[in-house]
C-alpha cells in the first residue's frame, strides 16, 4: 500500500523560505527547482519505506536527509507528513 505525501504548513513554509533564498542570492531558479525534486523524491522514497530515517529525540518522529537539509516527518499506514524541513548548517531545533 502507498502511503500519501503530505506536508504541514509549517514544512511548506520553510521550504518557501528556503527557496525564497537560494532564488535571490543565485539570481536563477535552477538550484532552487533541483532541490524541490529532491525533497519530494525523499518523501517518495521514505513514504514507501518509512524507517529509512533516523529516530529523533521526539517520540514517532523520523528525520531523513536531503543535501544540508533534514526533514522531519511520521508517518502511518496511509501518510507520511513531513512536519518540517531544517537547515543542517543551523545549530537550532534540532531534534
Amino acid at each position: 500500500m502507498a502511503r500519501t505525501v503530505v506536508f504541514t504548513a509549517e514544512a511548506e513554509q520553510n521550504l518557501e523560505k528556503i527557496l525564497s533564498y537560494w532564488n535571490t542570492r543565485n539570481k536563477s531558479t535552477v538550484f532552487s527547482k533541483k532541490l524541490t525534486r529532491a525533497v519530494l523524491n525523499a518523501g517518495n522514497q521514505v513514504a514507501k519505506n518509512p524507517k529509512l530515517g533516523k529516530s529523533t529525540s521526539i517520540t514517532d518522529f523520523r528525520s531523513f536527509k536531503v543535501n544540508n537539509y533534514r526533514l522531519v516527518y511520521e508517518f502511518n499506514d496511509y501518510m507520511l507528513a513531513i512536519v518540517t524541513i531544517q537547515d543542517l548548517r543551523q545549530e537550532f531545533n534540532k531534534p
